[in-house]
């Protein structure tokens, strides 16, 4: 989150950004998230 808003403040500084959790997501392109304490690099 921290890179996120870092590269929002540098693109606006004003603006008004909400973090929340997300239970369901849409769209195409998603990744699969590793499981916890799995690495894979880009």
């Amino acid at each position: 989150v921290a890179g996120i808003k870092l590269m929002i403040k540098q693109a606006d500084p004003k603006a008004f950004v909400v973090v929340t959790d997300a239970y369901d997501t849409f769209g195409e392109g998603w990744k699969q998230l590793p499981d916890k304490g799995e690495v894979h690099p880009e």
